[in-house]
Order: structure tokens, then C-alpha cells, then sequence
């Protein structure tokens, strides 16, 4: 009985497949004669000739610059405001006082602390004289709410003017 079952069924299947595939063949002849290449408006890029490097053309490119070469060189007068540049920076001035969050504060030997939480979501603490943001921000003061420093800001003549900035307690 089982055999026979076996039998029936690949009966059947045999039965469903059919070798006149003609219609199917000639449809993709159809469609493919048919397609055509639609212009989608890509323009030809046109070659560019290489220049060669000559000596007489600049300078080496292997050689520094000079310093006036880019830059007008200005007059530093050294009695005005001026950021201490021979610290090592901190990790927190790699990043904008934008970029910075406020999540907190705590007190430890009687130190007072705020945390921050830079954009790749690491946590630092920051006390009263550390450093933050890209403009030379020295902290000034901690509160519970905000943390108050003072950003150093350049002007035209190399000096330095002082700004105060707030950065508040951001809950969530």
C-alpha cells in the first residue's frame, strides 16, 4: 500500500511538469528587444592633464613653510590677557562647551566636583581651576545647579578677552 502511494505521488508530480516552455522563452525575447538604454542625464567626465612638479613652479613640498609665508605675522604685545599654552591640555578641552553636559555634582574632601558627561557618554570630574571647552574655559566656581567658568576669547590684536559661560544642571 505504501509503494503505491509512493507510485501515485510521483505520478503526479511528473505530470505537472511540462517542456513547452516556447511561451516563456519568447516573452524574454519581447522584453529584451524592447529595453533600451533610458539617458538618465550622467555627464562625461572629461580627462584632466597631470601637472608635472618643477622646481621653478614653487617650493619643495618635502620642506617647511615659512612662517610668513601663510599667516601676517602680528605684533604680540605680552602686557595684555594671555591663556598659559605650555599646560597639558585636559581631556575635556577636546571637546565644545556645546558638546558638554552637566549631570551632576559631589563633594569629596572637601572638594567640591561637578560630572560631566562628554559626547561619547564617558563621565569626568571637573574641579574648581580644571579646564573645559575649546576657548581655554578655567572653572571659576561649582553650585549644585551650574558650573561657572570664564573662556578666553582672542581679538584681532593677540590679546585675549575674558568671558563668563554657565553650564547647568541637565537632569533626565
Amino acid at each position: 500500500m505504501k509503494s503505491l502511494f509512493i507510485l501515485l505521488c510521483n505520478f503526479m508530480l511528473v505530470a505537472c511538469q511540462t517542456s513547452d516552455k516556447e511561451d516563456l522563452q519568447q516573452f524574454v525575447l519581447q522584453a529584451t528587444l524592447k529595453a533600451s538604454i533610458e539617458d538618465i542625464g550622467i555627464k562625461v567626465v572629461q580627462s584632466n592633464e597631470p601637472l608635472a612638479f618643477t622646481q621653478q613652479q614653487g617650493r619643495a613640498p618635502f620642506l617647511k613653510a615659512p612662517q610668513n609665508m601663510f599667516f601676517e605675522q602680528v605684533d604680540v604685545v605680552k602686557s595684555c590677557l594671555q591663556p598659559v599654552f605650555n599646560r597639558p591640555k585636559e581631556a575635556l578641552e577636546l571637546f565644545s562647551l556645546k558638546q558638554l553636559n552637566m549631570r551632576g555634582n559631589l563633594q569629596l574632601d572637601r572638594q567640591h566636583w561637578a560630572i560631566i558627561e562628554d559626547p561619547d557618554g564617558f563621565f569626568h570630574r571637573v574641579k574648581v581651576g580644571g579646564y573645559l571647552g575649546l576657548e581655554y574655559g578655567k572653572v571659576f566656581a561649582i553650585t549644585d545647579t551650574h558650573i561657572t567658568l570664564f573662556e578666553l576669547i582672542s581679538d584681532q590684536k593677540g590679546c585675549w578677552q575674558k568671558r563668563m559661560v554657565e553650564i547647568n544642571l541637565l537632569l533626565k
